[in-house]
């Protein structure tokens, strides 16, 4: 930002710069401290090309020390040159953002919020980010007093990659994690159907749906749910056949038409190739059971 000139014409800046200090006069003062900010980093920048590049002359100057008045000397000379100093933060900071990422992924295998894995909590809830934040200060407050210029060219690139990977790895596991748990719910699920009105079976189920629909379940995923809803519809069936009342048996079977199943969810799973297979054999087995109870 350069003040307007008061001897040449405005230009279409000056104008829009004037405007601005207008409507909010504080902006000035913004602009200011922005290009102070950006002269000083420059600067910085600059003194710490000019010790690298200073370094090689150095070289030389060690050389000559150790030569003279020995190895003791030269390691003294450079222990306690700005060379050295620089030398170590540089290491520092490459040694820090070199373990970033290892350090995030134990922390994630091992760590357990409310006795549950950090992959039980979405991405954008205040477990998982202020797990993620603790973690990423406490790698910061070990650089210590390490120089910005060495921080932001070899720690914060490191730091960015290593919490891109583990936030990509946590939506992944929390998609798995939240997968498990619905296809752990089947057996509840149905039980609950079995025991409901209609109507209200229509809204559990319905509720069910959108769960998988807003974890993206599909294809493979999808198919193992829809087969552990058949082996809880036929586990119940039976268990109410076996003990004599096939009719409750079939009512349970024809709760199968509550579920949707299919491209667009337009079928039901009494089309599910699973059920037609085990339902038959179901009621071969206890038509069976029927002829030898009235046998005996």
């Amino acid at each position: 930002y350069v003040t307007p000139s008061t001897v040449a014409p405005p230009t279409g800046f000056d104008q829009l710069v004037n405007a601005l200090k207008t409507v909010n006069p504080s902006i000035q003062k913004y602009l200011d401290f922005k290009i102070k900010g950006a002269i000083e980093d420059e600067q910085q920048e600059g003194a710490e090309i000019a010790i690298e590049e200073s370094v090689k002359g150095f070289k030389n100057i060690t050389k000559s020390v150790r030569t003279k008045d020995g190895d003791d000397a030269a390691r003294q000379l450079i222990g306690g040159s700005i060379f050295a100093q620089k030398a170590y933060e540089r290491t520092k900071a490459n040694i820090l953002g070199n373990n970033v990422k290892s350090k995030l992924e134990n922390s994630y295998a091992t760590t357990r919020i409310n006795n549950q894995p950090l992959s039980a909590y979405k991405f954008e809830s205040p477990e998982f980010q202020g797990w993620l934040e603790q973690q990423r200060n406490t790698t910061i407050d070990l650089l210590g007093d390490v120089n910005a210029t060495y921080v932001n060219k070899y720690f914060i690139p490191k730091l960015t990659e290593a919490t891109a990977n583990i936030t990509g790895h946590h939506i992944k596991q929390y998609k798995e994690f939240k997968f498990e748990e619905l296809k752990s719910l089947s057996a509840p699920l149905v039980s609950q159907v079995i025991a409901l009105d209609t109507d209200s079976a229509k809204g559990l189920i319905q509720g069910y749906e959108i769960s998988m629909n807003d974890l993206g379940i599909s294809g493979k995923d999808r198919q193992n749910i829809n087969k552990a809803i058949v082996d809880a519809l036929m586990a119940e069936a039976e268990t109410v056949g076996i003990d004599g009342d096939k009719e409750k048996a079939e009512d349970i079977l024809e709760l199968a038409g509550l579920f949707p199943y299919g491209p667009g969810g337009k079928l039901s799973l009494l089309e599910h190739p699973d059920f037609k297979e085990k339902s038959n054999q179901l009621e071969r087995r206890l038509a069976d059971i029927s002829w030898k109870n009235a046998q005996r």
